[in-house]
């Protein structure tokens, strides 16, 4: 009968899933690397600096924003959801309507 769906927003929550990965990735592979270098091949007050940098400030850094984007992405997500639960309420009331009609 009648319907539509909110564009792209399969796309949108793709994305943010997509991003997710990403920075989930690029984390994991910061703290290896970082982990491997720092106290074992790296040594000295620069190797101070950088790990103290990438556990006080990068890896919450990251974290936060990959919390962020989680949180973005699920009220999207609950957002489509009511669009939904909405639009069909809204096409029963409307099918109930036109039924009541003899056309």
């Amino acid at each position: 009968m009648f319907g539509f769906s909110i564009p792209g927003m399969d796309a949108i929550v793709g994305a943010v899933t997509g991003q997710i990965k990403i920075l989930t990735d690029k984390l994991g592979i910061a703290q290896s690397v970082g982990n491997a270098l720092v106290g074992s091949a790296w040594r000295g007050a620069g190797a101070t600096a950088f790990g103290e940098f990438l556990t006080s400030q990068y890896i919450p850094a990251v974290t936060g924003l990959i919390q962020a984007i989680s949180g973005f992405g699920g009220a999207v997500s609950q957002g489509g959801g009511i669009f939904e639960n909405l639009q069909s309420q809204a096409m029963s009331k409307v099918s109930n309507l036109i039924s009541g009609f003899n056309f």
